[in-house]
């Protein structure tokens, strides 16, 4: 939450949206928005997997999907919300010139989100540095990994249009 509300108020013109699926974390960014009055923020209780038919098509310029749960035992890895489905919906939701960036400190959940780009087809990615990261918040789990030393991944995904 800490990074949505950061991130929205360093650039106030525009809109932000997060997805949370644990609804004490929505709550607490509903209040912090509530209580300094942040018009370009909402904080949703919902799960990605449902997809996104509230948004329009080619309607977001970022989606932001960070250090996801990784789910390492196979038989689990049908609750990764990462998937060709919600690639197809991240994908229709983008502009033409939309970026997906994503953050993991899990390697084996690389290679699953890199297996499932793959698969989808719709997105070139690379990997990021410090230089090409555009981002100016770091995120709670970002920082605590920097401070412990933990490696973490971070990806750019560019839209190609299909």
């Amino acid at each position: 939450g800490r990074f949505l509300i950061e991130t929205s108020l360093l650039t106030p013109a525009k809109n932000f949206l997060g997805l949370e699926v644990r609804l004490g974390a929505v709550k607490w960014i509903q209040s912090v928005v509530k209580g300094e009055s942040l018009g370009n923020i909402r904080a949703l209780w919902y799960s990605a997997v449902n997809g996104f038919p509230f948004l329009e098509d080619s309607s977001i310029k970022k989606v932001f999907y960070f250090f996801p749960d990784p789910w390492v035992k196979k038989r689990h890895y049908k609750r990764r919300a990462f998937s060709v489905e919600l690639l197809t919906e991240i994908h229709r939701v983008l502009k033409p010139e939309g970026k997906l960036y994503i953050m993991t400190d899990v390697p084996e959940v690389d290679l699953f989100q890199q297996k499932i780009l793959a698969e989808h087809g719709g997105f070139e990615f690379e990997y990021a540095g410090d230089t090409d990261w555009d981002l100016k918040v770091k995120t709670n789990q970002e920082e605590f990994c920097l401070s412990k030393e933990i490696p973490f991944i971070k990806m750019i995904c560019s839209k190609v249009m299909k």
